[in-house]
């Protein structure tokens, strides 16, 4: 009897420590040790830049370099200019059959992303105007851009969300090339993961980021799109502090996630043009944090195994 409760007390220790590193980092969203695909939904508003070419005045929150006449189109174009940045709001994680992982408000916490950094390289109308191929890299103008397209994910408080559109988020909170009002500058904000896009989106022709196909070369604007995207930095890349870990090079030419999205024109106001829906797929590995429990666990039961040996 005496060497079982010192089994048992061992195996409770190693489980307390394990969830003692949990608890260090509950601040951080996770999806209950799930392992497996995902799909993240997501609500996402664009804003076109003005032609004015430069960096963000109030009425033009856009960055590049110095073409006249506005941002520059064509590999030969000289510079890139950011054309278009967005905010999204995201719904839930789940599983590919709609089982809900994640879902926003759930413990009190919002997840909100900015993408930023979009800049055309070619738009093509195969049909004489009814519909157009807009191809889309990283901006190169300026010196912010860095010629990749960014996501960048945020968990907020959800006492801190107030949507997205007139009364929330609108297209003129951008602060700076990678930073928004309401989501990246509040007490509440924490990151999350930083995703770049990566070269693939229209299959087997090189050097496209984003591709879309839509009535419009300009927003408003409906039609599809998609592209590809790797995880490079962050708690969602990494698995720390008991995210789960999406870096997992599952998709498409092994990047991390794969977007598919359907364009509409946004009708909330707030200076947004574009409005477009999920999903963002991708694969998660099981949460350290709970391998940190499970091992915790096992090691006491290991000390206590030894421990009883050399008493008995």
């Amino acid at each position: 009897m005496k060497t079982f409760k010192k089994v048992l007390m061992s195996t409770s220790v190693g489980l307390l420590l394990g969830l003692g590193t949990t608890q260090a980092h509950a601040f951080l969203f996770n999806i209950g040790g799930y392992s497996g695909a995902v799909d993240i939904k997501f609500d996402l508003y664009t804003a076109e830049c003005a032609t004015t070419p430069g960096n963000a005045t109030p009425n033009s929150p856009c960055y590049g370099g110095n073409n006249s006449g506005g941002a520059a189109i064509g590999p030969s174009g000289g510079t890139l200019n950011e054309t278009t940045y967005g905010v999204a709001h995201i719904t839930d994680f789940e599983t590919t059959s709609s089982n809900i992982l994640w879902a926003a408000g759930q413990n009190g916490e919002q997840i909100l992303a900015v993408v930023y950094g979009i800049a055309d390289k070619s738009i093509t109308s195969p049909d004489s105007g009814t519909t157009f191929n807009i191809e889309n890299v990283g901006c190169t103008g300026g010196g912010f851009c860095d010629g990749k397209i960014h996501l960048d994910f945020y968990k907020i408080a959800s006492t801190d969300y107030s949507g997205i559109g007139a009364g929330g988020i609108t297209s003129a909170d951008r602060l700076g090339f990678s930073t928004f009002g309401g989501v990246t500058n509040l007490a509440s904000s924490e990151l999350l993961g930083k995703l770049e896009f990566t070269s693939g989106a229209r299959g087997t022709l090189p050097g496209v980021d984003l591709f879309q196909n839509t009535n419009s070369a300009t927003l408003p604007a409906s039609g599809s799109g998609n592209f590809l995207a790797d995880c490079v930095s962050g708690p969602m890349c990494t698995g720390s502090g008991g995210a789960p870990n999406f870096n997992t090079n599952a998709e498409a030419n092994a990047s991390d996630f794969s977007g598919q999205f359907t364009l509409r024109q946004a009708t909330n106001g707030g200076g947004w043009g574009g409005r477009s829906f999920d999903p963002l797929s991708t694969n998660a590995l099981p949460e350290p944090s709970i391998l940190s429990l499970f091992s915790g666990g096992l090691l006491g039961l290991g000390f206590g195994r030894r421990f009883a040996k050399r008493r008995g």
